[in-house]
């Protein structure tokens, strides 16, 4: 049969008979490709849309022509075949992408992405009660036989594996009601031997930080339905801590920023995100320091409040020099003068340095040299007017005047002390 020749197709609904379209197609055209014809008009996507003619299901494979008579003209049938459960549909896409995915199939690779949003947005579109997006999984080990997840939503396995893009259709789905939920995911290993990640009860957020998805984290952060940015994982670690140990500065910034998570939240071990970022610090040491390690430390002692003093001591103590000028340049005026002074001495005691009783004998001090420094000029005064109310002969040479240590008053101690270590 010649490839010439056209046919018209009208396909319509088998259920209720609805027009989708009318098409002109020739006698070659695969099943396949008249699917996608229809893919858009019938807002189905390819893998569940089948054709009837006269009763016969089309196959895929064949052509138009090995199933009808050259008639040209012939109606198609149309219906839906069931999709798979959202969670189902996950983890089968999950598991062909790590067993085909390489480096040089970029193009087919995002490809595929894309057909998987598609199709995870057709699903979710069909889900009116929320029995399909708030689905959580049992116990289910992924193909690799290590990783293993428990009590899973959607939303931890599309932010676990990178998928954006249908992480916001979750969150954006008037049904789901599960954002905010914990499960058991799958973590990275750390680079770091001393603290590493915790991997039960993590919210969707910690998934995204531990495997590197910024994008995701950013939409979690800003998403209305997502409300456990300062919720903490089974080791007490918050998402600040998680951002910590994925060493990643952007993350850091965007929760000190979003300021919803406590940066003096301590860890089950005792340790809060800026004493980790000080493990960390040491355990790299200065000959493979990463340069985001330096740009979280700084970020964290910005925002450290009392913490900044330990980390100071820590700091003199391993004689990193970077770090100790980093703390110094946070620290208020009359702060870093006694802290320099101490650390000059070699005797750094940050609880003297924070106690109440040397701030308010700092006060004290302040408030006596303002008091003496008013006397003094009220004196000149008076003797200024006695001196010129006196005529030139009997005038005496003005009488000295005390005044206050300049190297003891207030303003004279407010400048930025330079370390000499």
């Amino acid at each position: 049969m010649s490839c010439d020749g056209k046919v018209w197709a009208d396909v319509s609904w088998a259920m209720t008979g609805a027009p989708i379209r009318r098409l002109l197609v020739d006698d070659c055209t695969l099943v396949r490709e008249l699917k996608e014809m229809l893919e858009a008009p019938a807002k189905t996507p390819v893998e569940f849309l089948e054709l009837l003619c006269n009763g016969e299901v089309l196959r895929d494979v064949s052509c138009i022509s090995h199933t009808f008579a050259r008639t040209g003209y012939v109606e198609l049938l149309a219906f839906r075949t069931e999709p798979p459960k959202l969670l189902e549909f996950l983890k089968v896409t999950r598991a062909h992408r790590f067993t085909i995915w390489d480096a040089d199939t970029d193009r087919e690779f995002l490809a595929m992405e894309r057909k998987d949003v598609r199709i995870a947005k057709y699903i979710m579109a069909a889900d009116r009660d929320g029995s399909i997006v708030n689905e959580r999984d049992a116990w289910w080990q992924e193909v690799n036989g290590y990783d293993s997840y428990n009590r899973c939503t959607a939303l931890h396995y599309a932010a676990a594996w990178g998928q954006a893009r249908i992480s916001k259709a979750l969150l954006d789905h008037p049904a789901f009601r599960e954002a905010d939920a914990q499960a058991d995911v799958s973590m990275p290993l750390s680079f770091y031997c001393r603290v590493d990640y915790c991997e039960h009860s993590c919210t969707a957020l910690h998934a995204a930080i531990a495997w590197g998805h910024g994008e995701i984290c950013s939409l979690l952060l800003k998403h209305r339905r997502f409300t456990a940015v300062a919720d903490a994982n089974a080791a007490g670690q918050t998402a600040l801590h998680v951002a910590v140990l994925a060493g990643s500065p952007q993350v850091v910034e965007e929760i000190l920023a979003d300021g919803r998570v406590d940066i003096q939240a301590r860890t089950r071990d005792g340790h809060t995100a800026l004493h980790l970022a000080l493990l960390i610090r040491q355990e790299e040491g200065p000959g493979r320091r990463l340069a985001g390690s330096d740009k979280i430390m700084a970020m964290l002692l910005e925002h450290a409040g009392s913490l900044k003093w330990d980390v100071l001591q820590e700091a003199v103590e391993d004689l990193d020099r970077w770090l100790v000028r980093a703390i110094v340049r946070c620290l208020p005026g009359m702060d870093k003068f006694r802290a320099g002074l101490l650390m000059v001495k070699g005797h750094l005691n940050t609880a003297l340095l924070f106690s109440e009783d040397v701030t308010t004998k700092e006060a004290h001090r302040r408030k006596r040299d303002l008091r003496k420094r008013k006397a003094v000029r009220k004196q000149q005064h008076v003797l200024r007017k006695v001196l010129r109310d006196q005529p030139l002969e009997v005038r005496q040479p003005a009488q000295s005047i005390t005044r206050p240590n300049a190297k003891s008053s207030w303003k004279q101690t407010e400048f930025d002390f330079v370390l000499c270590l």
